[in-house]
């Protein structure tokens, strides 16, 4: 009796307010933001088309700027690159496209990166940085939503 008690708990942790994966469009359609991290730095996309970037620590780099969907899971953001407690060159700007695979909404969140908006959530999943380099390109304006 004990072991079936233990298995309807079992299953209904697993049925009930569980994230689902979802694509990054999906997620910024419920969420509104979708940022992801490595660790040392996170990555957040607005449903406006903002981004920004900065170190889940204390200094670092960061970006401010805009993306744009260029492709199947490629984001690719334009974005002037700054220092958090640092000297920072303006109108250095520069070029990133993520590929990012489908995400899922942290169900516990690893801790509070300092420089993010309250409320944010922290999404999982596979990405990587396809492309970072310099640029004369300008960010776009962000979108009226």
């Amino acid at each position: 009796m004990k072991m079936l008690i233990l298995i309807a708990a079992i299953s209904a942790n697993i049925g009930f307010g569980a994230e689902t994966n979802c694509t990054v469009l999906q997620a910024l359609e419920k969420y509104r933001r979708v940022t992801i991290s490595d660790g040392a730095s996170y990555y957040s996309f607005s449903n406006d088309h903002s981004f920004s970037s900065g170190p889940v620590g204390l200094s670092g780099r960061t970006l401010s700027g805009t993306w744009k969907m260029t492709g199947d899971g490629r984001f690719t953001v334009i974005a002037e690159w700054g220092w958090v407690n640092g000297v920072s060159q303006p109108g250095d700007f520069r070029r990133i496209v993520f590929v990012i695979y489908d995400v899922r909404k942290e169900q516990k969140s690893k801790g509070a990166i300092s420089w993010l908006p309250p409320g944010s959530d922290i999404f999982e999943g596979y990405y990587y940085i396809d492309e970072f380099t310099t640029t004369t390109e300008r960010p776009d304006p962000p979108k009226a939503r």
